[in-house]
């Protein structure tokens, strides 16, 4: 099989049949494999599952993931319903396994769509430590949580376990970190890899409070959208070299509708010292507990751009309201030869855009980071997906796009400074006319000709 087909993810069509589940469309690819929507043969009805499948022959983490998912029931965590062996045309076997198919927003995404309150961030995290407790009680570990990887939808998901690990598993390893993202490591992982004997063939033990840690740091990257402070390495009066570790921020010095309980628990969680941050299930409780009994302004939204973004595009839709009749046709008709200069500029500026090479592999990152809702519609693909997949989105607006700030917030995007619209009714596949961003379908927002600036007398 060539490096293309075992890179690409759309070379699973839709109708394949993969042990007794058959592939309706793309979903999502990660750091070591593809997940896909699918449904149980001659079971259609009963919903769509989440079918990943490798990108490797005989990959062992994929082995790894179904033990310990195997051991794990809880209603935060998707719930494994397979696993097997799919075998290419060539004969080439790809493990795969078969998850609970998860509704939900990743959680940075979330927080900007809902603004949520410190009342309602508590519930989340407590709902994602709840599922770190129970990896935790079963032996294993996520090692890899972030906000990319917990989904939120009627309750919170810790997803991906593609990184994990469980006790006397068979090391995979041996170059000092374990699978996981730098963001999100630990102080101890940090010195561990610091003062690791050169070309010793030991990696680093990752332990339930690295799990914690890495929800903290997603936690006050939720309530703060800034990141604890990065981790030096500095040499001494001696030469040799040392750690330093900077103390994070107070969240509320970031932002100060951060409740006080929330942001306590956060500082905890981040602390330098692993015996200083609360285990999962302690963790749990106590965010239960803030939930359950909040202080004054905890359930007020965390984020006042966000407040003052949706104030203002409510004001301007009452605006709308109150304007005349011939001026609300007129914004009709202003509407339809707007889209009708939308795609012809589809057509003008599609030659503009290069599509990524075929030979580079995916982008390396978990499966949470590119999951999205699914269509409420199960209809196939069509198999000739070349002709219908969706155009990628610029890194900078095309000639005659409006531009950020200049979107406006109640119907526009930004996405790579220019402004966009969501397709209505089109899911991806976008087709070869629509582009396609972060499993959604957009079209490019042109900015309308600028009216005379005095009236006719």
């Amino acid at each position: 099989m060539t490096r293309l087909r075992k890179l690409d993810p759309y070379w699973l069509r839709a109708g394949t049949e993969v042990g007794p589940w058959k592939v309706k469309a793309f979903h999502a690819g990660g750091s070591f494999g593809a997940v896909f929507r699918a449904v149980l043969v001659g079971r259609e009805h009963r919903g769509l599952v989440a079918l990943k499948v490798a990108w490797y022959p005989s990959d062992p983490r994929f082995q790894r993931e179904v033990e310990l998912l195997s051991r794990l029931r809880h209603g935060n965590v998707p719930q494994l319903m397979g696993h097997g062996e799919w075998k290419s045309e060539d004969g080439v076997a790809y493990p795969y396994l078969v998850m609970e198919w998860v509704e939900g927003l990743p959680l940075e995404e979330w927080a900007g769509r809902y603004n949520p309150s410190s009342q309602e961030a508590c519930r989340v995290l407590a709902q994602v430590a709840r599922a770190l407790e129970a990896t935790h009680a079963a032996g294993g570990l996520h090692r890899d949580v972030k906000g990319g990887n917990i989904l939120v939808g009627r309750r919170a998901f810790l997803t991906d376990f593609g990184a994990g690990n469980y006790r006397d598993a068979q090391p995979l390893t041996h170059d000092g970190f374990p699978p996981g993202t730098d963001t999100y490591r630990s102080p101890e992982a940090w010195e561990f890899a610091l003062h690791r004997p050169r070309n010793a063939m030991v990696s680093y033990q990752a332990r339930p409070s690295d799990d914690v840690y890495a929800l903290g740091v997603s936690a006050f990257h939720l309530v703060t959208n800034a990141y604890p402070p990065s981790i030096d390495v500095r040499e001494d009066e001696t030469g040799a070299s040392r750690l330093v570790w900077t103390a994070p921020r107070p969240p509320r010095e970031l932002n100060a509708r951060v409740s006080p309980e929330l942001a306590a628990l956060i500082q905890r969680m981040v602390a330098e010292k692993p015996e200083d941050r609360p285990t999962a299930g302690e963790l749990a409780e106590l965010l239960e507990k803030a939930a359950r009994n909040p202080s004054p302004g905890a359930d007020r939204p965390l984020f006042a751009h966000l407040e003052q973004a949706r104030a203002d595009a409510a004001e301007w839709a009452r605006g709308q309201e109150r304007e005349p009749a011939w001026k609300f046709v007129c914004a009709v008709l202003g509407g339809a030869l707007v889209a009708v200069a939308i795609w012809w500029a589809l057509g003008h500026v599609r030659e503009q855009v290069v599509r990524p090479s075929a030979d580079h592999a995916p982008h390396p990152v978990g499966l949470g980071d590119t999951t999205r809702p699914a269509s409420d519609s199960q209809e196939e693909v069509p198999s000739s997906h070349e002709k219908n997949l969706g155009l990628p989105v610029p890194e900078k607006p095309f000639k005659g796009q409006r531009r950020a700030p200049r979107c406006h917030p109640s119907v526009e995007v930004n996405i790579n400074g220019g402004c966009w619209i969501e397709a209505p009714n089109v899911k991806p596949p976008c087709g070869d006319e629509i582009y396609e961003w972060k499993g959604r379908c957009y079209v490019p927002t042109l900015s309308p000709p600028r009216p005379p600036t005095s009236e006719t007398p």
